[in-house]
Order: structure tokens, then sequence, then C-alpha cells
């Protein structure tokens, strides 16, 4: 019975369920079998992906799990209803499982943290020289030990960040000793990227997660959309996760990737959209008092080191006032 137990959970890590195996975790999970929670408790620390747990963090995993797993599964012990009942309990098992996942890592007081102000960037040189650039307001989490303090030696599992906002990330490629290379793993709240070597910029705020492909290949999988499996991207390419769904499409990489250069860089970008980015970058509140404004389109491109330069064009380009209050900043049209 461990080793199945076992089995199901290490196909669960690695996006390998098959929909049979995944309806019989479910189970598992909500079983009241108290000697049923003892063995998957044990499995759970003996995991290779327990590793970065305690003990206690791995009970409380396994206890949350089931608690709300439970609750779900109250009263319905048939989970082969159909297709669509099906994808509701497989979502709500991920996204329950892996929000406490991100949580409990992201929280751990014992790894390195690296954080950016509203309007800092931040060039970040990882263990294996790979190389981050952090953008504003935005956090990376990341082990402090990579290597094995015997051999001196990469630890395959090593590599693994999670990050809340934005990052541009460029990807050393490595091999382990048996010459298989060595993943390269970034986390957001919904979104896993597997990397093998190359650069890539990923942004996550609002519940949104948009990864751009400057250079070689990515694997995506969300954890909150059961239609985002395996996405592979090639250059150029965008993907856009949610909890909805998920968009992918071709880009001028150019655009989502200048901040890295201190530049704004806009190609027929919605004012809403400016917007957005001023808030999430450098703290402001922006206040659109007239809607339409909102749906016109800017092009530019100039330096992001001072913000009143792209006020200022905007001002002239639409016929715009903008008013500043402390951080917030009002558009509306002049009279």
């Amino acid at each position: 019975m461990d080793s199945n137990y076992k089995s199901l959970l290490e196909k669960y890590l690695n996006s390998q369920l098959t929909r049979e195996e995944f309806e019989l975790l479910i189970k598992k999970l909500d079983s009241n079998d108290a000697e049923d929670a003892k063995i998957l408790e044990r499995i759970w620390r003996d995991l290779d992906h327990a590793t970065y747990f305690t003990p206690d963090e791995s009970k409380k995993i396994l206890q949350d799990i089931k608690l709300k797993i439970g609750k779900v599964g109250s009263g319905r012990r048939r989970y082969l209803i159909s297709g669509t009942i099906w994808r509701k309990v497989a979502a709500i098992f991920i996204i329950v499982m892996f929000g406490i996942l991100y949580l409990l890592l992201f929280n751990r007081t014992d790894d390195i943290i690296y954080t950016t102000a509203y309007g800092e960037t931040k060039t970040i040189v990882l263990p294996d020289s790979s190389v981050v650039t952090l953008n504003a307001n935005s956090k990376l989490r990341l082990a402090e030990n990579w290597y094995d303090q015997e051999t001196s030696k990469i630890l395959p599992d090593s590599r693994q960040l999670w990050l809340e906002g934005e990052g541009f990330f460029e990807v050393r490629k490595m091999q382990s000793s048996d010459d298989s290379k060595i993943p390269f793993l970034v986390y957001t709240q919904n979104v896993v990227v597997r990397v093998l070597g190359t650069a890539f910029n990923v942004n996550h705020r609002r519940g949104k997660t948009e990864l751009v492909l400057n250079s070689g290949a990515v694997e995506l999988n969300s954890t909150s959309n059961d239609h985002v499996k395996n996405v592979i991207m090639e250059p150029g390419e965008m993907v856009a996760v949610d909890d909805y769904g998920f968009t992918k499409k071709g880009v001028d990489t150019k655009i989502y990737t200048s901040w890295k250069d201190h530049e704004f860089y806009f190609v027929n970008t919605p004012v809403s959209e400016i917007a957005r980015i001023l808030e999430d970058n450098y703290g402001y509140q922006v206040i659109i008092a007239d809607p339409e404004i909102s749906e016109m389109q800017f092009n530019a491109r100039i330096s992001a080191q001072n913000v009143d330069i792209l006020f200022k064009l905007l001002a002239e380009t639409f016929k715009l006032e903008v008013l500043k209050d402390g951080n917030q900043i009002t558009l509306r049209k002049k009279e």
C-alpha cells in the first residue's frame, strides 16, 4: 500500500497522473481512515520533494489537503459522474495542494529572498551563474545551498525559484554526473516553468502569469488550469495564464523586456495598460476620469528612469491633463 501511495504522489508532483490515477488519489486523500492518513504522512516525508519541509510542515500540508478535499468531497463518493465534474474536482485539488505548497515555500526563513522597491530593478547572479533581472515591486526566493558539500557538484533538485512580480531569466545549461540535464524551475502562484537553458521573461501580477520566451525552449504547466499541461513554447511566443484559461501568440519580445534596460517600449498600448504598469512598478494610483481615455493607444520608446517624461508625452499626444496628488495620478481631457 505504501508503494502505491508513493507512486501516486510522485506522479502528481511530476504532472504524470492519468485520469484514473488522479481519481484514486482523490479518494485516498478524502478517506476518513486514520491509518491511511498516517501512511500518507509518512510517505510525504519520504518523497524527494518533501525535503523542503520540516515534519511539522509536512503534517500541516496533509491535514489541510485532507480537510479541504474532504469538504469538497463530502457526500460524494462517486467521482466518475462526468468529465465536467472530474475537471472541477481536479482543479480544486490542484489549487488547494499547490496553494499550500506555494505559501509554505515562499514564507520559509532559511532561504535567500531578494526584493525590489517601487521603481527599482536588481540584477542577481545565481549560484549556477544563471542571471535574473528582477523588476520593480517584485520578490524572488531560492534555496541558499545549491551544491553538495562533499562533491562540490550542483544538487539535481536545487535549481528552483519562486517569483512574485516580474523577472527576466538567463538560464545556464547544466548537466549532472550521469550527463542528464539539470532542470531549472520557476514557480508562480499558478504556473510552473521548466527550463533547460534559455532566456525568458515571467510576469506574475493580479492573479495572472505572462511568459515571454526570448530564446531556447520551455515547458509550461498551470497549477490552476487543467488545460495548460506540457505546453511547449518557441522563441518569440507569449503565453498568458489565469484561472479561466490561457492564450498563446507571437509577440515582439522587446516590448515585454525593455524594462530591464530601463526603457518604456509601447506599441499600440492602451492607456489602461500603461496605468497598470505605473501602479504595479511605481506604486501610483492611477485614476482615468474619462472611460474613452482607457482605450487610446500610445506608441513611444523612452527612458523609464524619469516617469515625468511619460506623463508629458501622454498629455501632449492625447490632449490630457495629468493631475498629481501625492501617489495619486488623474488623467482627464483638457476642457
